[in-house]
């Protein structure tokens, strides 16, 4: 989800303000980044980010939650909003088939003569796990 997330921004700075270089863009985020009191990410670790996640580069580096948190405060306009990377990652999940098919599930736990049993209901009626 890094990936998406860098993805997202550098291309939303590139939508939003016209920017069109790799070096422009990485310029405006490293300013933008100063209003969440980021320090000590220079120009050049955001170019590294830049070309791992845009380029597709082989680069080790990650980027510290700190960063990620910014970014995806960054991000936040009139439609949406994120508090966090974590808040980000969990709007921007993607629903799966198999999520979709265990949405009916719920859960209830039982207590039955000492023992603890919980009960997986679905459509076809509840499955007994002890």
């Amino acid at each position: 989800m890094k990936k998406e997330l860098f993805i997202e921004v550098f291309k939303n700075i590139q939508d939003r303000k016209g920017y069109t270089t790799k070096n422009s863009i990485v310029k405006y985020l490293s300013n933008q980044l100063l209003k969440y009191n980021i320090t000590g990410i220079s120009d050049r670790n955001l170019t590294r980010y830049f070309d791992k996640y845009i380029d597709g580069n082989d680069d080790p580096i990650n980027p510290k939650v700190e960063l990620l948190d910014a970014i995806s405060k960054e991000l936040s306009n009139q439609e949406r909003s994120y508090e966090s990377y974590e808040d980000y990652v969990f709007k921007n999940r993607k629903v799966t088939e198999e999520d979709k098919s265990n949405k009916n599930i719920g859960t209830r736990a039982i207590h039955q003569q000492g023992k603890n049993n919980i009960y997986l209901e679905n459509n076809s009626g509840p499955l007994k796990f002890s």
